[in-house]
């Protein structure tokens, strides 16, 4: 998937690439990490989705119960994933709704990463 931002012009998507790559850092378009025990899937241009563990009766601990098989939507918009190599950043847009912004990831959390595709020449798609 070609790099992009969402609601950002060309050149502004091209200028972004090209601040990334002069810091050494990726632009990333989805992750799939764990976090407190909920299963979350990230994707530049959407909303957080949080799988949450199953439970037993009234909530009750389960011994290895995998994830519930719908997701709820949870945050705002993301407009942008950078990996800086120790870490995750998530910036989302304002009014983040129970996120920080950025939200910061460690690399242990990170179950499954899909970087964008360079940029040619530093054009934006």
């Amino acid at each position: 998937m070609m790099f992009y931002v969402p609601r950002a012009t060309p050149e502004k998507n091209a200028k972004i690439w090209q601040d990334l790559a002069a810091n050494g850092h990726r632009a990333v378009h989805s992750i799939t990490y764990e976090h407190e025990g909920s299963k979350l899937i990230v994707k530049v241009g959407a909303e957080r989705q949080e799988y949450r563990r199953k439970t037993g009766p009234r909530g009750g601990y389960l011994k290895n119960p995998g994830h519930v098989g719908w997701a709820v939507s949870t945050g705002s918009t993301v407009l942008l994933i950078v990996s800086t190599g120790t870490l995750l950043e998530v910036h989302s847009e304002s009014l983040s709704r129970g996120w920080a912004n950025p939200s910061l990831i460690g690399l242990n959390e990170i179950t499954a990463i899909e970087y964008f595709e360079p940029l040619a020449d530093g054009e934006a798609s």
